[in-house]
């Protein structure tokens, strides 16, 4: 209830994506879904107003989001974007939930690409770009590229970063130690296999 607002939009983005990324993930099932989904929905229409102009109802709100978002990873686990944000964290001092949301709108886009020749997830991956369509459509949005950029608006104007250059990644040899220290785990329970070079575009 007291949170200053940047704590409140780094927190409030972890959940965001917590809930994002739980959806798409190869553990996702019946169980874990109607979390992930409903944790989305009220972590994307209250993350905003909590952070630039809160009041009790947005508060409430984030907080069952935030405690949705953690059912829900509990049975699924996180995919790309945290396995991405952790070096972001630790080298650059980025907050978590910012370093996340700094991949998520790039791996949005590139998980609708997935191809049974690439899906890691036992469903296939018909299955996987059903699961995508419910974000987009909690996010309002037409399709990935319309997702990405809608969820990358509302991440700047709750005041965080949207590429890497904004908070001093610029070199090739820190992207590459990014992508060197990568968490493995999180990356394998990401829907569509990620190369070396895949890993690379999500940080540009």
């Amino acid at each position: 209830a007291s949170s200053p607002p940047m704590l409140t939009a780094h927190s409030g983005l972890d959940a965001l994506c917590q809930a994002t990324e739980s959806i798409w993930a190869i553990g996702a099932d019946e169980t874990s879904l109607p979390f992930a989904r409903e944790a989305l929905g009220l972590a994307w229409g209250n993350l905003g107003t909590a952070v630039n102009a809160p009041t009790p109802a947005a508060r409430d709100a984030m907080a069952r989001a935030a405690h949705l978002a953690g059912q829900a990873i509990n049975l699924t686990k996180t995919t790309v974007p945290h396995a991405l944000s952790y070096t972001i964290t630790s080298a650059h001092g980025l907050p978590h939930g910012a370093a996340v949301a700094l991949t998520l709108g790039a791996a949005l886009e590139f998980n609708s690409e997935v191809s049974e020749t690439d899906c890691l997830d036992a469903h296939g991956a018909v299955a996987v770009r059903e699961r995508m369509a419910m974000i987009y459509e909690t996010l309002g949005a037409r399709d990935a590229g319309e997702a990405a950029g809608r969820f990358n608006a509302l991440v700047k104007a709750i005041g965080c970063p949207t590429s890497l250059a904004e908070v001093g990644i610029t070199e090739d040899a820190q992207v590459e130690r990014i992508c060197a220290t990568v968490n493995v785990e999180r990356l394998a329970n990401n829907p569509r296999r990620l190369a070396p070079e895949d890993l690379r575009r999500l940080l540009r």
